[in-house]
């Protein structure tokens, strides 16, 4: 028996919004959702579906009958294959109103929210192309045991596309790239199946900074005397190629998975001492630590971010998720005690480093889950700033800011999901959301950072 409500396999119809995945949305006859990666709103499409379920489905652009003028073509080859950019049929002025349109209707529509004050435009990145300082490119071994690939996953999947060069890194790194290549699936790096559990060289982390480059192999196993020997000698001498310098480093990641950090790290070359200038201040940070991507953004997104703290002169400050103290710098002129908190033991090490380094006495680190810190306090911060993960903030974290009430909270997300829950539940408790300011630290990318203000009613 035919289904007569299943979705015909052709549809022409037109995109009314895009998803923070960057799909657009279209609507069957029936008023199915359906997602459709590479169609902008405001488009006319034909499209095919290519799966279909209760409550949605997905297809895929056969024609865009109606294109938007800021339809451009992507220039790069794997775009489509890749799973690493969603936007590069996108102009770039359009990306920016997009990510506009993004954030506000995830806050409109998942936190019933509007500021008190007219939202601003996401602000542009200083580099479109070749802004990110980090990648990751996962290593599989070749189903016939000889050999193995490198690349960039597709999207929702672990299928390897084997890229030759990606634009939205610097050229020093695809130069690392290009000439690491040619080694992976060689005797002394053979490549590591995820499903058997079984071979070596597991991923390739590559990272630059204004003084340093580094290479890091995630491995599955220690190598022996002679691998290591090996490996010193022909990625050293890739760096060694450049003016930058230079830090070669093993992680060993032993449990099956897919996890980008090592239970164990051995340092090859160099003192695996990153060090950036951000504010006219240097940080260091060790390879695998957290550290924002595009360099040049992340300057403007904190600065933007400290002008609150400038302007209101808070006696004390409170920041959660502080990492190695990347943030932590530009608020730090700006009041009398800051403290800030960090789960990871070696990014709090780094975080006093860097504070002492920069002549910030008052500026204390401690280690800690944000959540328990909060509910070891008794008296509250005036000014609270917040940059957690993409799952957003914990219950226990939201609930001791309502108990300690700080006069102002600033909220950095990396996900307008997460920050329309967490503002609400902040709003329903107490807060007034003054407004936000959305940055596009990823361009070419669906993603993008936001900050927001609140005040306590």
């Amino acid at each position: 028996m035919v289904d007569s409500n299943k979705l015909p396999q052709y549809i022409e119809a037109p995109v009314e919004r895009m998803t923070h995945q960057g799909e657009g949305i279209v609507r069957s006859p029936g008023g199915k959702i359906i997602f459709v990666p590479g169609a902008l709103p405001g488009e006319k499409v034909r499209l095919k579906v290519l799966e279909e379920k209760k409550d949605y489905a997905r297809g895929k652009v056969l024609e865009v009958l109606q294109p938007l003028e800021m339809r451009t073509s992507p220039p790069c080859p794997w775009y489509g294959e890749c799973g690493g950019c969603q936007l590069q049929h996108a102009a770039y002025p359009l990306q920016l109103q997009l990510k506009t349109e993004m954030v506000r209707g995830a806050l409109q529509r998942l936190g019933k929210l509007e500021p008190l004050e007219e939202p601003s435009p996401c602000v542009a990145s200083p580099k479109a192309w070749g802004y990110r300082n980090k990648a990751a490119f996962p290593v599989q071994a070749k189903l016939s045991g000889k050999g193995a690939i490198t690349g960039f996953y597709r999207e929702r999947s672990h299928r390897l596309v084997r890229v030759r060069k990606c634009r939205i890194l610097p050229s020093s790194l695809n130069e690392i790239y290009r000439k690491m290549e040619s080694l992976v699936g060689s005797e002394f790096l053979p490549g590591y199946s995820e499903e058997k559990h079984r071979g070596f060289l597991r991923h390739i982390l590559l990272r630059e900074t204004a003084c340093s480059l580094g290479i890091t192999l995630l491995v599955a196993s220690a190598p022996s005397k002679e691998q290591e020997a090996r490996i010193r000698a022909e990625l050293g001498g890739i760096l060694d190629s450049f003016a930058k310098e230079g830090h070669l480093s093993l992680g060993i990641q032993r449990d099956p998975g897919n996890s980008l950090f090592a239970q164990e790290y051995r340092r090859l070359k160099g003192s695996g001492d990153f060090r950036e200038h951000l504010n006219n201040r240097e940080l260091s940070f060790p390879m695998h630590s957290f550290f924002q991507v595009n360099t040049s953004q992340a300057e403007q997104l904190f600065s933007h971010a400290a002008e609150y703290a400038a302007e209101y002169q808070p006696e004390s400050i409170l920041e959660l998720y502080a990492g190695v103290g990347a943030l932590t710098v530009f608020l730090a002129p700006h009041t009398k005690r800051l403290r800030a908190v960090e789960f990871g033991s070696s990014s709090v090490a780094y975080g006093i480093r860097n504070m002492r380094a920069n002549g910030f006495s008052h500026a204390e680190f401690f280690e800690g889950d944000a959540g328990a810190f909060l509910q070891s306090q008794s008296t509250l911060p005036d000014m609270l700033y917040l940059d957690p993960p993409r799952k957003g903030c914990e219950t226990p974290v939201l609930k001791e800011i309502l108990r300690l009430m700080p006069r102002h909270v600033v909220y950095i997300s990396c996900n307008p999901a997460t920050l329309a829950r967490d503002v609400r539940i902040l709003c329903d408790g107490g807060y007034a959301f003054r407004n936000y300011r959305p940055f596009d630290m990823f361009p070419q990318t669906a993603h993008v950072e936001t900050v927001a203000f609140l005040e306590r009613k």
